[in-house]
């Protein structure tokens, strides 16, 4: 008598984004084959959660936050190359909720980098500092989880670049980011709005004003309301 069969996974935490945002990923976790998760690389489980607190404000280069963090102490962590693809329903259930479906490949091109993943962001809640929550698993194969997404009726809206130069600060992720038509930015994410202000004052940043918008509200505005989807935002190649 052979083997029996491996049961299906139910993560609770990825269930409740169908709960909120009237979605579908709850298919993914409630009804696909462990055998086929592990396939396509979510074998890190998908318990995840946590509420994402961080502030994001634009600056003119990077230069002086950089000098600012090395003579803080802070360590340096990576510099990578993501490819960001934004994912909703046809009636885009998910944007006018308030919610985001995101996978994100990484090209590492210095340092000890994060993985790919799949990150689901629940709507944000008010305040200077950006507070939302946040689920999120590793996976191994960006496409073929994309391929999963799209077999269950998801769609591309937008897919962007960004350069992104990681640092540990006490106790918050300091991130230098480039993004396509947007230019530089600085990202402080920490567990307490006093570490991220704290943080922010160390880093000579206190005069400077905190962009409530995503990175994908941003590209948006700038984008072509005609564009067909999925509107994609990329670095010019070197010439």
């Amino acid at each position: 008598m052979g083997p029996k069969p491996r049961p299906t996974v139910l993560a609770p935490s990825f269930a409740l984004v169908g709960n909120r945002c009237h979605s579908l990923v709850a298919t993914v976790v409630c009804v696909v084959p462990q055998v086929y998760l592990e396939a396509i690389g979510l074998t890190e489980g998908l318990s995840y959660v946590a509420i994402e607190l961080e502030i994001k404000i634009r600056v003119e280069s990077h230069e002086s936050i950089r000098a600012a963090l090395r003579d803080a102490g802070a360590e340096y962590v990576s510099h990578v190359l993501e490819t960001n693809r934004l994912l909703d329903l046809p009636d885009g259930a998910l944007l006018k909720a308030g919610c985001g479906l995101r996978v994100r490949s990484v090209d590492v091109l210095d340092g000890d980098g994060p993985k790919t993943t799949l990150t689901y962001k629940g709507p944000r809640e008010a305040g200077p500092v950006k507070r939302r929550e946040e689920l999120e698993v590793a996976v191994e194969d960006a496409a073929a989880m994309t391929s999963v997404l799209k077999a269950l009726g998801y769609g591309e809206r937008i897919v962007f670049e960004k350069r992104r130069e990681s640092w540990r600060m006490d106790d918050c992720r300091v991130e230098l980011d480039e993004v396509p038509l947007l230019g530089t930015f600085v990202e402080i994410e920490g567990p307490t709005e006093a570490s991220i202000e704290a943080v922010r004052q160390r880093l000579g940043l206190a005069g400077h004003a905190i962009e409530p918008r995503t990175y994908v509200a941003l590209l948006t505005e700038r984008g072509d309301d005609d564009a067909a989807d999925p509107r994609v935002f990329r670095f010019e190649s070197p010439s």
